[in-house]
């Protein structure tokens, strides 16, 4: 009798212990799988500059953008290479037909330009990134501005002098009188900040795309359809032309140097 209780306890514990090594592996397996989940979710910066192959993804080239984004309801971040200007509530870009920046969109640009400014001299003259080119690319919809059968053409070269004119705003306020250092914008060397503009201006360009970048209401690209598209191509869907009048700004780079 006393043998067989012997036995019993023996067994007993030897299940225990098996029960407690197995709940020790499972807990070892969801904290490596939580670890691995949560690397899941970070976001490979590396290469960066984009364009990234997700899209959507905030990356270093963005992040200083990303936090400021809450304070211009006009600029929004697209993907991961471009910032898009659209109308908000309807505070025009431009007048129909004009080439020039309303009033509010000047006042959002003068806003904007400290920030952008910043972020482009870090990432130019303190990060190493090759960036190849700033691309700010002007859209339009499919209205034309006079009545003539060319009017694609037509919004073609407004689109173009848009897009131009945003160029020369947003590049000259890189100057001494809205990016010298004050407050919230940390100071920089005269010298460097001289290098800096001559690259800004170099890599800049300018770009019209007239309505063939259509934007739906998600604000995904509708391509020009075809001739004879059958109605079942996706560029056959309705277009937002809100969403589709924008000034956009592509960063265009590889990895860092």
């Amino acid at each position: 009798m006393f043998n067989k209780k012997i036995e019993d306890d023996s067994e007993h514990s030897f299940w225990i212990s098996y029960a407690d090594m197995l709940t020790g592996f499972l807990i070892s397996f969801m904290v490596i799988a939580l670890l691995l989940a949560s690397k899941a979710k970070e976001i490979d910066c590396s290469k960066c500059p984009p364009p990234c192959k997700t899209r959507g993804d905030k990356c270093e080239l963005f992040k200083e953008f990303a936090k400021e984004m809450k304070n211009w309801e006009t600029v929004t971040i697209a993907d991961s290479a471009t910032l898009r200007f659209n109308t908000v509530d309807n505070n025009m870009l431009f007048d129909s037909g004009e080439d020039n920046p309303s009033p509010y969109f000047l006042s959002v640009l003068q806003d904007f330009s400290p920030t952008f400014n910043r972020v482009m001299y870090e990432l130019l003259m303190e990060k190493g990134y090759d960036i190849k080119e700033i691309r700010f690319e002007g859209h339009t919809d499919q209205t034309p501005i006079t009545v003539s059968e060319t009017s694609y053409f037509d919004n073609l070269h407004l689109s173009a002098r848009r897009a131009s004119n945003i160029q020369r705003l947003l590049v000259s306020m890189a100057d001494n009188a809205t990016f010298d250092g004050i407050g919230y914008y940390k100071p920089y060397d005269s010298q460097k900040l001289i290098e800096f503009k001559n690259k800004l201006f170099n890599l800049s360009v300018s770009c019209g795309y007239s309505y063939t970048k259509r934007l739906n209401d998600n604000g995904v690209v509708i391509p020009i359809c075809p001739e004879n598209a059958d109605v079942t191509n996706p560029c056959k869907e309705p277009y937002n032309e809100e969403k589709s009048r924008r000034i956009e700004i592509r960063i265009i780079g590889s990895d860092k140097k």
